[in-house]
């Protein structure tokens, strides 16, 4: 999981807040903003198709829910998820979570009711 956001940062984020803060990273800045549509932009488009973000689809994992164990293929609930994930990381609380979790979820997924499993699950039985 730590790993397919770091490719999501590398492919989408980086670069563009790179070019907008001439290549100095802050803490929190006005240019977070940008985060916002690249989030809403980049889970319109791989979470229809992927079940997730390109980089859980690189890493070979996906997004299901965890009541029913189906893909969340969601535009919507992509966009959501990313979302929150976006928010909630600004915060230690919901990164460290998923170390005492038992099913290794983060705080946003307990809140959307999901689970991050590899993709050779057929089906995601609680």
């Amino acid at each position: 999981r730590f790993w397919a956001e770091m490719i999501n940062a590398l492919i989408f984020g980086w670069p563009i807040l790179a070019i907008r803060q001439g290549l100095e990273f802050t803490w929190i800045s006005k240019d977070d903003l940008y985060i916002i549509p690249i989030t809403v932009i980049t889970s319109a488009i791989f979470y229809p198709f992927f079940s997730g973000s390109l980089g859980h689809r690189i890493l070979g994992i996906k997004v299901v829910s965890i009541e029913s164990g189906e893909d969340q293929k969601s535009i919507f609930f992509g966009i959501y998820r990313e979302l929150l994930k976006s928010i909630l990381g600004y915060f230690i609380v919901p990164i460290i979570w998923l170390f005492w979790d038992k099913n290794y979820q983060n705080l946003y997924d307990k809140i959307v009711k999901t689970i991050v499993i590899y993709r050779k699950v057929e089906n995601y039985k609680n």
